[in-house]
């Protein structure tokens, strides 16, 4: 440090030229206030240090050594003093930083002062790394501080140390306080302003000193990660939101958060809307985010080596959206034909692949199942949906299933009707808007329209019932009840999701029947006929008869069974007595087989063909005989029935 004399014309010139460089370095600040008024506005007043904590402002954490220089500069009287704390200096409380005591002068040049109208000589000083120049002390020199040289920024470590203790390493003041003193003295330059809100956990309110700070990496890269600090008090998603914005995610890519816990393992983080502190995060605790592929599927998925096989095949495919099968995993039939109906549905659909879904999610719901059945098939929509698939396992959703609905574990075979109700109501409440369900006392129609008491009967359903399933599938049924005694009529409408309704029974059946014509030049005819289920065996002969034109009563009708008749059919039994597997055959006949004796109409003979083999002995001189093709029902007149004519006849017919 050197002094001396100096041209006395050059120092008010010198003086003008140090004010100048402190103004243009540093915006001029407020004025300093009285001492007293200090002290008020900073501990007594209605934004002083004493004032209670409210839970979301923000108080600053400031260096406990230069305020206690402080409270000894405003209780000492006089502005003046040698304690003057200069500008707030929280290098201390910072790792990486060596800042020089507050009692060290500042560097500069040294040069002659200049008197002033009462002739009392002044010192202008500049702190260390800036700030504006004050009268501090009288002094026959004037310092011109120097360029300051600040570290670089990457060299500085702006962390706060640990186990700082309130009282003793700083003191806490609200934001009002803090900016007042930022506005009289100043803050080293370079520093940032320790900023902490107030957060309210367990109804205790307290100044989170130190944040969470969570390490965020993605999926496929674990060694380059973010350091960020997060609120106790902050969310899930807004970790999430964080983590999205510094790995530059695009909008329409879906991503989920993983936490890997003390064990070494990953716990999945369902639930957004959940604190911090109650998923129980920790400072320095790994969170990984995963992005979905686009084939729909999740890179963390540990899918069926089936599944595996088929991702190999149908790497490069490329298909239509929503063409896409479900593989069958052992009797799952019933469960692939629910979710391929379900995933058909396009308002139920879209709200899945537009992600609607993540701001509903019901994970507190006690009917519900933490929203774990709305990411299962969410998952299943997105991969079917993806166009990246001819088919896919549906592994994970089937396992979820049976976790929740017992009866659904192992691959015995299941009610398509059962799956997908309970799949409607586990959507429903794991979607369920309605966080807090209330008592809704139902009302009857006492006279009023239908109208009014159907518009009434579904707000009260929507107060404890809101989701997209209530919105696509739900209804009201109307009741009505009349008292058998008073005749009062009770009219109410009652919520419903799905219809069991009944088949439509048909009350007719189709059956296969042979027709053998009596004119052997006419081949046999096969006809599918449509007749009454309960109706009888000359019903289907008058069905035959519109199509073969042949009477009704010139029709027999028979069982054929191994080449021969099982059995004969009289027109007054029921056709439930012939089977769809029987070979039934029609024979047009001009008599009845149960002629009555003397009469004069013909006799039908059952005959049957036969055929001669030889026989598997030894010596092949023994023939057998073998039925083949179909009996015939021949007609014979009575004057006729010789050998000798019945033999004329045959011949006649087998021509």
């Amino acid at each position: 440090m050197a002094t001396g004399a100096a041209n006395p014309a050059a120092a008010p010139a010198a003086a003008a030229a140090a004010v100048a460089v402190a103004e243009d370095r540093e915006p001029q600040r407020e004025e300093l206030p009285g001492l007293d008024n200090q002290w008020r506005q900073i501990e007594n007043g209605e934004s002083g240090r004493e004032r209670p904590l409210r839970a979301g402002e923000s108080w600053f954490l400031v260096e406990k050594h230069w305020y206690k220089q402080w409270e000894a500069y405003v209780q000492g009287g006089d502005q003046d003093s040698g304690t003057f704390p200069g500008c707030i200096n929280n290098a201390t409380l910072f790792e990486g930083t060596r800042p020089l005591p507050p009692s060290h002068p500042s560097p500069g040049v040294l040069v002659p002062s200049f008197p002033t109208d009462d002739h009392k000589p002044i010192l202008c000083a500049r702190s260390l790394v800036g700030g504006m120049a004050r009268i501090i002390r009288q002094s026959p020199l004037l310092i011109l501080p120097l360029p300051p040289h600040p570290r670089p920024t990457d060299e500085i470590n702006w962390r706060l140390k640990e186990g700082l203790v309130e009282g003793e390493d700083y003191v806490l003041l609200p934001a009002a306080s803090w900016h007042y003193l930022v506005s009289w003295y100043g803050l080293e330059d370079g520093q940032p302003p320790i900023e902490r809100k107030v957060i309210e956990l367990s109804n205790i309110r307290k100044v989170e000193v130190y944040p969470v700070e969570l390490l965020l990496v993605r999926h496929n890269d674990l060694r380059t990660s973010h350091t960020v600090q997060f609120s106790n008090t902050d969310s899930v998603g807004l970790v999430l939101r964080t983590a999205r914005e510094r790995f530059l995610v695009e909008p329409q890519e879906d991503t989920r958060l993983w936490a890997k816990n003390s064990e070494g393992s990953l716990d999945r983080l369902y639930d957004t809307h959940l604190t911090v502190f109650d998923s129980a995060l920790e400072t320095g605790q790994l969170i990984i985010m995963e992005t979905r592929k686009k084939d729909g599927t999740w890179p963390s998925a540990q899918l069926h080596v089936m599944n595996k096989k088929i991702s190999e095949e149908d790497e490069d495919f490329r298909g239509q959206p929503g063409i896409c099968g479900l593989t069958n995993l052992g009797n799952t039939c019933f469960m692939n034909s629910a979710l391929q109906c379900l995933s058909n549905v396009p308002q139920l659909t879209e709200y899945f692949l537009s992600n609607c879904y993540l701001e509903e999610l019901n994970f507190r719901n006690p009917l519900g199942m933490k929203g774990e059945i709305a990411e299962a098939y969410a998952d299943l929509v997105k991969q079917a949906w993806s166009g990246h698939h001819r088919s896919i396992v549906p592994h994970v959703f089937k396992n979820k299933v049976g976790h929740f609905a017992s009866q659904f574990l192992g691959y015995q075979q299941h009610d398509s009707q059962e799956l997908l109700s309970f799949l409607l109501d586990g959507l429903h409440e794991d979607l369920n808007r309605v966080k807090k369900k209330e008592y809704v006392e139902l009302c009857d129609a006492a006279g009023r329209p239908d109208q009014e008491v159907a518009q009434e009967a579904w707000q009260n359903h929507k107060r404890r019932n809101d989701s997209v399933i209530v919105d696509t599938f739900h209804g009201l049924f109307k009741s009505t009840l009349v008292c058998p005694d008073c005749g009062n009529v009770s009219v109410t409408f009652d919520p419903f999701c799905y219809l069991s309704v009944p088949l439509p029974i048909s009350h007719k059946r189709v059956l296969e029947v042979f027709f053998i014509p009596m004119d052997p030049r006419r081949k046999p005819e096969q006809h599918r006929l449509v007749v009454p289920k309960k109706g009888k065996i000359s019903d289907l002969c008058v069905a035959l008869s519109k199509h073969t034109g042949i009477s009704p009563e010139r029709m027999m009708v028979a069982d054929v069974f191994s080449h021969r008749f099982y059995k004969l059919y009289q027109l007054e039994e029921p056709l439930s007595s012939i089977l769809d597997r029987d070979d039934i055959f029609v024979y047009e006949v001009s008599g009845r087989i149960e002629a009555i004796e003397g009469s004069r109409e013909d006799i039908v003979v059952p005959v049957y063909l036969r055929e001669r083999t030889p026989a598997r002995d030894y010596n092949n001189s023994y023939y057998g005989l073998m039925l083949f093709g179909h009996p015939l029902l021949v007609s014979v007149p009575r004057d006729r029935f010789t050998w000798e004519g019945l033999y004329n006849v045959l011949m006649y017919r087998l021509s």
